[in-house]
């Protein structure tokens, strides 16, 4: 059985593969890097033939505000640390949040363009540490359940990404930012504040309080 999984950099698409390929048991961390299990990978989709010419199973893994710190979070570690070096390893920093904030608009945008009736199943990024989910997944893939030793080495993989995320850290910022201006139905563009003042002008233990303050109706145009 062939898999495509189309998700976003940090969305564990790795984990997902060799959840569905029987191959956890020597994961890490990363489990893309640890277990190396094959399918095909699809982090943006270039066009709908990547979809409709592939002869296995297609899974969408959804960008969803549940779990979107811990998402951004993995992004950092697994994407960003990796692939540029240099990056600051400051995690409450400005442009830590900046990087993360963008890709995650990103994202969002492009998965709002995306035909998902091409995709055979979809999950979230958080149905990955759903035990049930996964158990669900697998049987419609697979026909049949997982062996418990397998749903062990699951759960042991994830306790491994159930990374502590402090309240004023930058993902979790850029989470909160992005959920309550889409909840609330506010825009980027009509903020009368300053992420980069706020972020220049306020201590570190005082982010998450002072952004989130500026979250509300009157401090938009």
């Amino acid at each position: 059985m062939s898999f495509l999984i189309h998700a976003d950099p940090g969305a564990r698409s790795g984990f997902i593969s060799a959840w569905l390929q029987h191959n956890l048991e020597q994961s890490g961390f990363d489990v893309g890097k640890t277990t190396r299990t094959k399918f095909f990978k699809i982090h943006k989709l270039v066009d709908d033939t990547q979809l409709t010419t592939f002869s296995g199973i297609r899974i969408r893994v959804k960008p969803t505000f549940n779990q979107m710190a811990l998402w951004l979070l993995l992004f950092l570690r697994k994407n960003v640390y990796t692939q540029i070096p240099n990056f600051t390893k400051d995690e409450f920093s400005l442009e830590t949040f900046s990087k993360v904030y963008m890709f995650a608009k990103e994202c969002f945008e492009h998965d709002a363009n995306l035909d998902y009736s091409l995709y055979d199943y979809t999950i979230t990024f958080a149905d990955t540490f759903d035990m049930n989910k996964m158990t669900e997944l697998y049987y419609k893939c697979l026909g049949q359940k997982p062996t418990q030793d397998h749903v062990e080495h699951a759960i042991h993989n994830n306790k491994l990404n159930q990374l502590y995320i402090d309240l004023n850290h930058a993902c979790n910022i850029a989470s909160t930012v992005l959920e309550l201006e889409s909840t609330l139905n506010l825009k980027e563009k009509d903020r009368r504040w300053s992420l980069p003042e706020i972020y220049n002008t306020t201590d570190t233990s005082d982010l998450y309080k002072t952004i989130r303050s500026k979250i509300s109706t009157p401090y938009y145009f």
